[in-house]
């Protein structure tokens, strides 16, 4: 059963009114959040278009990670995890190397990075790329085996405009309930064309 669920009819178009509660993930304070970037239900969610798209390109080498990009780079784990209590933070530091360099890799309130890599094991991490002290640095990268990389590449990802409390991640999971919830998009562009673009 469809809750909150109704319609509005104009010549050639259909809204539809469901709530955006009736995502199984979203709860009232997220739907709150949702609301100060004017998505006021799922027919809104839907039409929330990125603002841009984000490429999984190869992973180049730690020498060639140009600061101020973002970027890809493959590299074992140089030194264990360190934890470190900053204040209230608790931050988690390593570093990356390959026969070009290093990277040193930090990340904020994630003491659990300690036991999800292990010395002398091989990763991907994707994020930007930093200059400090002459070192290349990410901060809060993403982290992928080679294998699970190899499945994004030459993907493209969704980014989209946040508000505080709200990941992309978030964002695009409820996007696509919407879509499981919502009847299909009518598609108006000739079929032709549709073929041809694929």
């Amino acid at each position: 059963m469809l809750r909150g669920l109704c319609f509005t009819v104009a010549p050639f178009f259909i809204r539809w009114k469901m709530e955006l509660t009736s995502i199984s993930h979203i709860g009232p304070k997220t739907e709150k959040l949702f609301q100060k970037l004017g998505v006021t239900d799922c027919e809104s969610l839907r039409m929330y278009y990125p603002i841009h798209y984000d490429e999984y390109l190869p992973p180049v080498a730690a020498k060639a990670a140009v600061p101020g990009s973002k970027c890809a780079v493959t590299g074992h784990i140089a030194r264990a995890v360190v934890v470190r209590q900053v204040r209230n933070m608790k931050i988690a530091v390593t570093e990356i190397s390959d026969p070009t360099g290093k990277i040193r890799l930090t990340w904020y309130n994630a003491p659990f990075m300690r036991t999800v890599l292990k010395r002398g094991a091989v990763y991907i991490f994707r994020g930007n790329v930093g200059i400090r002290g002459g070192t290349r640095v990410m901060e809060h990268p993403e982290i992928y085996t080679p294998e699970q990389y190899d499945e994004k590449l030459r993907t493209l990802s969704p980014v989209y405009a946040l508000t505080k409390g709200l990941s992309n991640n978030m964002v695009i999971k409820a996007v696509q309930g919407a879509f499981d919830l919502l009847p299909p998009v009518r598609e108006y562009l000739p079929e032709q064309i549709v073929k041809l673009l694929g």
